[in-house]
């Protein structure tokens, strides 16, 4: 679970760093933000929505484990 999460670390400060200006302009931001805002989400609605209908049923899972 942590290697993809510290590949996609090393792959964002790679990508920004080979920006010849580190200057963020507003369109920046937006097309940042609405792309990544409901992605992370729809995501934490997932997994949360999973981790609880795991508790109610009783199962136990390595994903029930990483996400409580």
């Amino acid at each position: 679970m942590k290697l993809p999460l510290f590949a996609g670390m090393g792959l964002g400060i790679y990508l920004q760093s080979q920006k010849p200006i580190g200057i963020q302009t507003y369109v920046t931001f937006k097309t940042i933000a609405y792309t990544t805002l409901p992605i992370c989400g729809f995501g934490f609605f997932y997994l949360t929505g999973t981790y609880i209908a795991s508790k109610v049923r009783n199962q136990d899972s390595p994903v029930n484990y990483a996400i409580g």
